[in-house]
């Protein structure tokens, strides 16, 4: 198929159809550095960091009279529309047309009056996506004028439970969620609502900080609970338990350091959500394997501490450099050497650097500080 085009060049096309309520413009800034680095940050890593300079303007689309198509294509006239600033590129549409079909394949369709918002997309059946990509879109919403609680969502029938619980932790009503069948069905929207994401893979909004509270406030709504306001725990998050992608090699001893350093091991998986959200906010040093789990210090106070164990190819990114910056907590990184060059991302850490790290934030002053 030919590229598709662009959610937003339909603004200047086709008038009342497409709209889009900004809540903060675009940027293009050198982002902030790590605060702290073991091992080697190596260059294509540093060239890889650096370029993140653009981020989207963050606001909501509204579109009218549009369907989607798979979990996530958006589609008028039987053309299917990419959107950078939704995280839905044209790669993400090339793929999506070649596992559901192309968006004119019969199918039945479903028809919603209203609005009706799209929170997720790709990677909608990762747990770390739904912190870092989709659950701050609610405040967007709430931003531009949508009550979140009286919303409607529209969410692939095959998203995992995690995120069905995190609607019900934040209060969303279970008649306000739509689950639709993204192979089997196609969804026409009278107006449907998709906001926009809030990082580009490195550099994180502003907004995020927004967005982190409101979540705690509606989760404290919701259950009658308040967040806390002190942190003491010094926490390390184990992927034992999780599924393996990455796969630190030498986990067992990682996490012996790291408990005889005096973390304590924690397996948020196995917690219910709230009490995750509450691990997190009594959290004043969080270190862990880069991956889902570590992004839970959204919900965590300005200055913790956050260190981030990685190897040293480009996947998985550096979004919690974002989550740092935009929340006030101090974060770097733990860099381990690959395995070997063929992608699969397991990785050694040196036990020497790691136990360098631990000395270091345990036992120095002004980590606490950007």
């Amino acid at each position: 198929m030919e590229a598709p085009f662009s959610v937003r060049g339909l603004c200047d096309i086709i008038g009342n159809a497409v709209d889009f309520i900004t809540l903060y413009p675009g940027t293009n800034l050198v982002p902030a550095p790590p605060r702290f680095t073991f091992g080697t940050f190596n260059a294509e890593l540093a060239a890889g960091y650096y370029r993140n300079t653009h981020l989207w303007a963050i606001g909501v689309y509204r579109l009218h009279g549009f369907e989607v198509v798979g979990p996530y294509g958006i589609c008028k006239n039987g053309e299917l529309f990419a959107s950078h600033e939704a995280n839905i590129h044209p790669k993400h549409i090339k793929d999506l047309v070649a596992e559901f079909g192309p968006p004119t394949l019969a199918r039945p369709r479903r028809f919603l009056a209203g609005p009706v918002a799209m929170i997720t997309g790709p990677g909608y059946g990762v747990y770390g996506h739904w912190l870092s990509d989709f659950l701050p879109k609610l405040w967007s919403l709430q931003a531009g004028g949508y009550d979140v609680r009286r919303l409607r969502y529209l969410i692939p029938a095959n998203t995992p439970r995690f995120g069905l619980e995190w609607m019900q932790l934040l209060g969303i009503p279970s008649e306000n969620i739509i689950l639709f069948d993204p192979i089997n069905e196609v969804v026409w929207i009278e107006e449907l609502l998709v906001p926009t994401t809030y990082h580009n893979g490195v550099r994180t909004t502003t907004l995020l900080r927004d967005a982190a509270a409101f979540l705690l406030s509606l989760i404290a709504d919701h259950t009658g609970e308040p967040t806390e306001t002190t942190a003491d725990q010094r926490i390390f998050l184990s992927r034992s338990r999780a599924p393996q992608t990455r796969a630190l090699l030498n986990r067992v001893r990682v996490e012996e350091i790291a408990v005889a350093a005096g973390l304590e091991l924690v397996y948020p998986e196995a917690m219910p959500l709230r009490d995750q959200v509450k691990l997190f906010r009594s959290a004043k040093m969080i270190v862990g394997e880069y991956g889902s789990a570590l992004h839970g210090s959204l919900f965590s106070l300005p200055g913790t501490t956050v260190c981030a164990l990685r190897g040293s190819l480009p996947h998985p990114g550096f979004i919690q450099s974002g989550f740092g910056q935009a929340l006030e907590q101090p974060t770097g990184y733990v860099f381990g050497a690959p395995v070997d060059e063929s992608g699969d991302g397991r990785f050694f850490i040196s036990e020497t650097h790691l136990a360098e790290c631990l000395r270091t934030l345990l036992t120095a002053t002004g980590f606490e500080r950007i």
